[in-house]
Order: C-alpha cells, then structure tokens, then sequence
C-alpha cells in the first residue's frame, strides 16, 4: 500500500511539474526541420508522410537532408501446416534499407538494412479473418520499419558524425 501511494504521489509531483514522457518524434524537427523523401512504395511513403508530420517536419522537393527508402519488402512464410496441409502459422517479415544525406549529398547514414517481423496464426475456421489478420500484420510490419527508422533519424541528429547502430 505505502509503494502504491508512492508511486501515485511521484506521477503526480512529475506531472505537476510539467514534465512529460515523450517520443523520438518529439525533437526530430529540431534536427531535421525539413527534409526530402524518396520512397517508392505507394503505402509505406503514406506511412512515412504520416509519421513525418506528426513529427511536424516538412517535407520539401529540394535543398533540404534527403531521406531514402529502398529495396522494400514483406515476405510470409509458412511456419506450421495442419493436418489439413493448410497452413497454421506463418511470420510475416519486413525488410528495407535507409539512407539519409544532406543537402549537398554528404552522407549522414549511410545505408543500412532494417528488419521487422510477426508471427501469426490461423484458424481454419476462419478464413475470412485469417486474410485480415495477415494484411493487418503486414501493416505492423510497416509501422515498425517506419519508427525504427525514425529512431535512426533521431539518432543521426543527436550524433551527426558518428555511424548510426
């Protein structure tokens, strides 16, 4: 009981104060307040355009950082199969490569392969929602390529000189 008055007088002496957890997106335009985009896939440039605004970078044709996003893609591959031969398990993975230079064409990151992945499981009775669940993976796979390379891009600001990890 003492731990949970504790705990519950700290969250409020922190919120009191105004201080708030906040996200990479939070001080990204900072460092790159804007930035050109070059990414060939129709929903992940959605997705990129998306997480850059809230991040309130603007996106601008030229004189600006450029960001590239390529070799994108999602692969399912089977994992299980029933004793049906249908398939029971599959991990939907993600892959992709960045590259961020500025606006002379200096390189800032170099490029570098990210990965994201799911694993799902199907029911056999029921398909419909089976098609569903696997696009929606593939969604989650998406959004987890685009926060990590958003970290990146936080990184390379808080550390221009240095290799991103």
């Amino acid at each position: 009981m003492r731990r949970i008055a504790w705990v519950i007088g700290l969250t409020l002496l922190l919120s009191g104060c105004g201080f708030a957890m906040r996200g990479h997106q939070a001080s990204l335009k900072q460092f790159f307040p804007q930035l050109r985009l070059d990414v060939e896939h129709r929903a992940l440039k959605k997705n990129f355009e998306q997480s850059l605004a809230s991040a309130k970078v603007q996106l601008v044709s030229q004189g600006a950082p450029k960001l590239v996003i390529s070799q994108f893609q999602v692969t399912r591959t089977p994992l299980a199969y029933g004793v049906d031969g249908e398939i029971r398990r599959e991990r939907v993975e993600g892959h992709l490569t960045v590259q961020l230079s500025d606006a002379q064409g200096v390189q800032i990151l170099p490029p570098k392969t990210l990965s994201a992945r799911r694993d799902q499981y199907h029911y056999s009775a029921y398909d419909l929602a089976n098609v569903s669940e696997s696009d929606r993976m593939a969604q989650e796979v998406r959004r987890d390529l685009v926060a990590q390379v958003m970290q990146q891009l936080q990184w390379a600001g808080m550390h221009p000189h240095e290799e991103a990890h």
